[in-house]
């Protein structure tokens, strides 16, 4: 069944993980209700935290969140993110390419780009202007003109630089898509994915990749899969990711990627329909709900 908000199955659970984006960060901005679900389940002595594809590092996205009055022990326990994680395995020299130099592709010197190009900042790695230089790629937020776009024929002239290089790829956030302020944008899993399918070698750091979720459960200690849930819009990364990890996944619709997939491509939202999507790729859906809060985002 579609339950209408994660109210309905929560007292199963011990432990939740909770993407961000179309979960309780809505086009950018914050659902106060969503936050206060959140709030509820640490105030009940639920293990709460995010698990983030942002390719910034966990410390940025506290301090973010933070000024938005998110705050941790409030509304969650701890931020395991994509970024943090490349940083974390750059940090022990277990990247494995060759080389210390680097060419950010859709590289920015505006500070709103800042925290998606640092996860390898101060580590001893340099980054470079010209990819001739380089030793690797790291994929940054693709914009065009300080501005974030949908439109996948702006990718073409970097990625035909990256393409032509050979060089191998490091990938912050595997997301491929993002709901923004109203439209859906690109964000690095894009082209990492069309890099990967002409032949480059790419490294993904993020869900649906199983590191991320080791890491976070290094990090809690001692806690019981099957008491544990993944609150995430996306099939294929929240979902695919926490199945592969072997643990409970929900997926919530209002403002998700993937409901507004499904609903682009024709294909009405049913249990029976939705959980069809996910077996197509191997996700395994233990739960669908509309929404987080049991009232409006």
């Amino acid at each position: 069944m579609i339950y209408k908000s994660l109210h309905d199955i929560a007292d199963n659970f011990d432990t939740f993980f909770f993407d961000a984006w179309g979960v309780f960060n809505i086009g950018g901005s914050l659902s106060q209700s969503a936050v206060a679900v959140m709030a509820e389940l640490v105030k009940a002595g639920k293990s709460v935290s995010l698990v983030s594809n942002t390719a910034q590092p966990a410390d940025d996205v506290i301090k973010k969140y933070s000024k938005e009055d998110l705050i941790q022990g409030v509304h969650y326990e701890q931020v395991f993110t994509a970024g943090q994680l490349c940083r974390d395995v750059a940090q022990k020299s277990e990247l494995p390419i060759p080389g210390k130099k680097f060419y950010i592709a859709w590289y920015n010197d505006n500070p709103a780009f800042g925290p998606y190009q640092s996860a390898l900042d101060g580590l001893g790695f340099q980054r470079v202007d010209s990819i001739s230089d380089a030793d690797f790629v790291f994929c940054g937020q693709p914009n065009y003109n300080d501005s974030q776009f949908p439109d996948e024929k702006l990718l073409a002239p970097e990625l035909e630089k990256v393409i032509a290089s050979g060089l191998p790829v490091v990938c912050p956030n595997p997301d491929l898509h993002a709901f923004y302020k109203s439209e859906f944008i690109i964000t690095p899993g894009l082209p990492c994915k069309i890099w990967e399918q002409r032949g480059l070698k790419v490294i993904y750091y993020g869900k649906p990749y199983p590191e991320i979720y080791t890491s976070a459960m290094s990090a809690l200690g001692d806690f019981d899969p099957e008491h544990t849930l993944m609150v995430g819009d996306t099939l294929d990364t929240d979902i695919l990711g926490a199945t592969r990890a072997g643990i409970k996944t929900c997926l919530t619709l209002d403002s998700g990627i993937s409901a507004q997939g499904l609903t682009s491509a024709g294909i009405k939202l049913t249990e029976e329909n939705i959980i069809a999507a996910g077996e197509k790729i191997g996700a395994r859906i233990d739960f669908i709900i509309e929404k987080v809060p049991v009232g409006d985002l």
